[in-house]
């Protein structure tokens, strides 16, 4: 009879844990223990089943490798503006160099 009391009174403080905190696993696994020693099938499948499904959304989102992959990406990003920004405009150099050839229509003087 207390194995049942003690159940009932940690059933309590797994909800109010859940409450607060719904992805704590370990809370929401022993819960559905509890549950289940009561059984109360249904509740337990519920607990378990709807945040298990979230959690692994969640964990898909919170890949260790994904920010790794957002970071590649931008820096791929990045370097495809620059080279498209390199060759849409001219560079010094090419300007400096149009304006001391002579044209073909003008006379220069030879250089020497």
């Amino acid at each position: 009879m207390s194995n049942w009391v003690a159940n009932f009174h940690r059933g309590r403080r797994l909800r109010l844990v859940l409450l607060h905190n719904p992805h704590d696993r370990k809370a929401r696994a022993d819960l559905g223990e509890i549950l289940i020693s009561q059984r109360r099938y249904r509740r337990a499948i519920q607990i378990v089943k709807y945040q298990r499904r979230r959690d692994r959304i969640w964990a898909w989102r919170a890949r260790p490798s994904r920010p790794l992959i957002y970071a590649a990406a931008a820096c791929c990003g990045i370097a495809l503006v620059g080279t498209a920004l390199q060759r849409s405009t001219p560079s010094a150099h090419a300007a400096a160099d149009v304006r001391s050839s002579p044209t073909p229509g003008t006379s220069a003087p030879p250089a020497r």
